[in-house]
């Protein structure tokens, strides 16, 4: 995916912090969850890390001296909402989520798509063991709940439509130049300091899945025919 300008409409006073709050997947320590993956793409990024994700601006990039950028992923999933037992409510209902993770997950995700195929075709059970790094279990379960209703799966793949945003906007943040200098302390924030004109953009974000992007459409035609399955 190739961005020229990285440019999110607003309304006043909004918080642009608020998306990435609202989007992101996050579990509280021992918190478990049941997502579906909706959309077989995968979101790559190189990031660097330094009180949060920026995107690596590439040959000239200060922080790379520092250390080399890391694979950031994105994928999309629905969250479902859960009742005081821990079972999925009937009708289901849930939310949108990005899914942004780091290799560990990926390697994971990686193999259980080896061994089930299209990982939107089977949901996968959360628990969190580490809250501060976001560190989940993660077990497939034995079906795909949101697709057994044709009529509520056209609804969650609506509220998809509606919900998701581009992946650059979540992923990490644009910084410039001098920003990651400011941010390695070597800017020192002089009134000397202007930021340049042009924005410089992530150096990839990219589509590393081994299929092509997911229709909406592709997605209905995963609707279970075989409600004893």
């Amino acid at each position: 995916m190739n961005k020229s300008e990285f440019v999110t409409n607003m309304t006043w006073g909004e918080d642009p912090s608020d998306l990435y709050r609202n989007l992101r997947l996050t579990l509280r320590g021992g918190e478990k969850a049941r997502i579906a993956v909706l959309d077989e793409t995968v979101y790559k990024a190189l990031v660097h890390f330094s009180r949060f994700y920026f995107y690596c601006i590439g040959a000239d990039c200060p922080f790379c001296a520092i250390k080399p950028p890391s694979p950031r992923y994105l994928t999309w999933v629905f969250q479902y909402n859960l009742d005081a037992a821990g079972r999925p409510t009937n009708p289901v209902s849930g939310s949108i989520k990005a899914w942004m993770y780091g290799r560990d997950k990926y390697a994971t995700l990686s193999g259980l798509k080896s061994e089930y195929g299209d990982l939107r075709s089977v949901d996968l059970l959360l628990e969190c063991n580490d809250e501060k790094f976001q560190k989940f279990s993660i077990v497939p379960a034995r079906d795909c709940l949101w697709q057994k209703d044709e009529e509520n799966a056209k609804r969650i793949i609506a509220q998809f439509k509606e919900s998701r945003v581009d992946p650059v906007d979540l992923i990490a943040r644009t910084q410039t130049r001098e920003q990651i200098q400011a941010l390695m302390g070597q800017a020192g924030g002089s009134p000397a300091f202007q930021a340049p004109t042009a924005v410089v953009g992530p150096r990839e974000v990219s589509d590393v899945s081994n299929e092509a992007q997911a229709s909406l459409q592709d997605l209905l035609s995963l609707l279970s025919t075989d409600s004893d399955d």
